[in-house]
């Protein structure tokens, strides 16, 4: 469903409201009637929002990539790795599967991005539940926390080299090397 503002929530209320009682009974009219509607409250809700501005969308990625991509990556760990194996799941089902853990992680992922879709179509579809903001960021972290996964996968097989922990600050610039995995 469109986030609106309450106002504009309380009218598109009333609206079908008025629509089923003045004898609209079909779907087909009710849903014209919601279209025209939601046109003029996205534009309401356009009008009405606060700009993310450069200084705001920074802070929102610190928190998002703090408190929910990585605390969702390091909380999920125990369940799905084993050992120091960060990526053990995807290997142990390449194991069970015959499939290489890329196509294995590929599948896992997959069952993310039809929730997504189905939760993205229901923001479309005027009588389907509305999703809590805590389904969302669950969701969106773990299919962000899949690409990251991936990345780790490829760079593994590639031998990509990944700069060590400290290179932001400048320090220890080294590349890892995954040819000796335990450096």
């Amino acid at each position: 469903m469109l986030v609106m503002v309450e106002p504009a929530r309380e009218l598109v209320e009333k609206r079908i409201s008025i629509a089923r009682g003045s004898g609209m009974k079909s779907k087909q009219g009710i849903n014209k009637v919601l279209l025209l509607l939601e046109r003029v409250y996205v534009q309401q809700y356009i009008n009405e929002r606060i700009m993310m501005t450069p200084d705001k969308f920074n802070q929102f990625m610190d928190y998002v990539i703090e408190k929910h991509i990585l605390e969702v990556m390091y909380s999920k760990s125990a369940e799905y790795a084993r050992g120091d194996d960060k990526l053990y799941n995807f290997y142990r089902a390449a194991e069970m599967s015959g499939k290489t853990p890329i196509e294995c992680l590929r599948g896992m992922k997959l069952k993310h991005d039809v929730s997504i879709d189905d939760m993205l179509n229901d923001l479309l579809d005027p009588t389907q539940i509305e999703h809590t903001q805590e389904r969302w960021q669950e969701k969106l972290s773990d299919d962000i926390n899949y690409l990251f996964l991936l990345w780790a996968l490829l760079a593994e097989k590639h031998g990509w080299k990944i700069p060590s922990n400290n290179w932001i600050a400048g320090e220890n610039t080294e590349p890892i090397n995954w040819e000796n995995k335990d450096e």
